[in-house]
């Protein structure tokens, strides 16, 4: 009869049942990483979040968050197409947004209307665009609760502030442009 050597048994049932164990643990972690999707991730939207948000969707062109009337609706839309599931109350009422018009001065903005194919003519409270290269859309928005959210138009996070002055002093771009010849580096 032959014999077994010790060292081509196999494995123990105790062994398998901790491999089984790690392969669990990692299958459900990978599983929880990518249950993490960017409609999901639409539902947590706040103005602060609203370019990282944004930033989670792929596009070709551009990504929008577009709040219609009565400002409580709020749905993304990605190259111009709107994105089933991911509507958003962003607003309890409508915002106030600044923006700076070409002379310098601020002023308050106001939203061309939407045509969606499937709900007609819409009346636009808010719009805000982040296109392929990270640079989006400038406003100051004023919200309900008296805060002030700057959205620059590069690469910043969105600032908070809690006056028009404060905002409008966080909103000025202007350190951003060359201020002498050497700096255009021709």
């Amino acid at each position: 009869m032959p014999t077994v050597s010790k060292s081509s048994r196999g494995f123990t049932l105790f062994e398998l049942l901790i491999v089984v164990l790690l392969i669990a643990v990692l299958y459900g972690v990978f599983i929880s990483k990518m249950s993490s999707s960017p409609k999901k991730e639409a539902e947590k939207v706040t103005l602060e979040t609203l370019k990282k948000t944004l930033d989670l969707f792929p596009a070709q062109r551009s990504r929008e968050l577009i709040c219609t009337d009565p400002c409580t609706h709020c749905r993304v839309y990605i190259d111009g197409s709107a994105v089933k599931g991911t509507e958003v109350a962003l607003f309890k009422k409508e915002p106030t947004v600044w923006v700076k018009d070409r002379y310098g001065q601020f002023r308050q903005k106001t939203f061309l209307p939407l045509n969606d194919p499937e709900h007609g003519v819409k009346n636009v409270c808010f719009r805000y665009k982040l296109y392929r290269n990270g640079s989006g859309s400038s406003y100051i928005v004023q919200t309900d609760d008296k805060h002030y959210y700057v959205f620059k138009p590069y690469l910043h996070p969105v600032s908070v502030a809690e006056t028009l002055t404060q905002a409008q002093e966080m909103f000025d771009t202007q350190s951003l442009l060359p201020t002498e010849r050497r700096d255009y580096n021709f």
